[in-house]
């Protein structure tokens, strides 16, 4: 009688168990991953947290967290990792009843971009039979990789010629709040500038003299149309590293940084943004304004069509007509490419402007081409 109890009752716990696995498995069971706060930098590393909860009683024996991540990163001694198109990893855990796990990633930023995980997928097994559960769980987590620096020895002439071109450029701005002292009344005054108390101090009337304040704003034109047939991908990768490093140095030195791009954002594939094409970025010297600078150039795909710069350009000369010589605004073009449509509009802007800095970042084995006489040419060996 006892051989046949036994396997009844071991039949039973079996049964209950697998069904206590199919009704409560995935109860009070969560997994939060979050990326570093801070932003990375192209060729550094940041961190991926991966917070598992089971609020429940029964444990999960074996838990299996995966999630993709776009190829540009790659993590450390994670589990076990695909890589195709991007790379999938499934890390595996075993969580005990009422029991939170915490595992940090070391991640490498192998290149610049806007990372996104927005999707977990859970699967759990049974331990003692071979069921299975499957579940996805939202995920709302990104991390900003930055543009690295470009090659120091490089800026070294690009800024001589910008800080040379501000200072001849720069227009004066009489500034009714910088005062220098004081100087006698003529009738062409305005009373609003008589000193009445240096008037009634010295017996006649005093007008302040104000002192002048100095616009200076470079404004960076950042060409990502493809250079030639064939190039490496380096070129244009350089050259928004350039922008991303010129931008740095001219708002650490004080001088305000504005920003127009063709290139265009990953977030509009990702359902982020809707914006038009291209991007732009008005003036800005703060340490915040460096921030924007840099997440607009991480989030440019260049996988994604981009239009064509000239019109771009055609449209900031006539800005620039429309502002005369009454503009401190000095505008530095960065373009790999040569077409003719570009080189016209930028002989264009240049005549409006009396002068246009292009700074041409080129691989080493990418011959010279014919450019405008009357822009300041530079040409940039990158690693490409």
């Amino acid at each position: 009688m006892i051989i046949l109890i036994v396997p009844a009752v071991i039949l039973v716990l079996l049964m209950t168990e697998r069904m206590l696995f199919r009704r409560c498995w995935d109860r009070a069971l969560g997994a939060v991953l979050s990326f570093d706060a801070q932003p990375a930098v192209e060729g550094g590393t940041s961190s991926l947290t991966e917070v598992i909860t089971n609020g429940k009683a029964i444990p999960v024996p074996v838990l299996e967290v995966g999630f993709a991540l776009d190829t540009g990163l790659r993590l450390r001694d994670a589990g076990n990792q695909t890589v195709s198109d991007q790379t999938n990893a499934v890390d595996v855990f075993s969580v005990r009843g009422h029991e939170k796990i915490t595992r940090k990633l070391t991640v490498d930023c192998r290149r610049r971009g806007y990372y996104v995980i927005n999707r977990t997928s859970l699967v759990a097994h049974d331990f003692l039979s071979r069921e299975a559960g499957y579940c996805n769980l939202e995920q709302n987590t990104h991390l900003y990789v930055y543009p690295g620096e470009f090659p120091p020895e490089g800026l070294e002439l690009p800024l001589e010629k910008i800080m040379g071109e501000i200072s001849t450029r720069r227009f004066l701005y009489e500034d009714i709040f910088l005062r220098r002292g004081v100087r006698d009344y003529v009738p062409t005054d305005p009373q609003s500038r008589v000193n009445w108390k240096a008037s009634a101090r010295t017996g006649s009337l005093k007008v302040n003299l104000s002192d002048h304040s100095a616009g200076q704003s470079v404004r960076i034109l950042l060409n990502l149309d493809e250079p030639t047939i064939w190039y490496p991908e380096a070129v244009l990768e350089d050259s928004i590293r350039l922008a991303a490093s010129l931008a740095r140095v001219l708002i650490q030195r004080q001088i305000s940084v504005s920003m127009l791009t063709n290139g265009e954002d990953m977030g509009r594939e990702l359902g982020i943004t809707a914006a038009a094409a291209g991007m732009a970025l008005g003036e800005g010297v703060s340490a915040g304004h460096l921030a924007r600078v840099n997440e607009l150039l991480a989030r440019i795909d260049l996988r994604l069509k981009r239009p064509a710069f000239s019109g771009f350009l055609r449209e900031e000369t006539e800005r620039a007509a429309g502002e005369g010589g009454q503009s401190g605004v000095t505008r530095v073009l960065i373009s790999s490419s040569r077409r003719e449509d570009v080189s016209e509009a930028a002989a264009g802007l240049s005549a409006v402007r009396g002068g246009l800095l292009w700074l041409c970042p080129l691989a080493k084995d990418m011959k010279d081409e014919p450019v405008p006489e009357n822009v300041d040419f530079v040409r940039l060996d990158c690693r490409g």
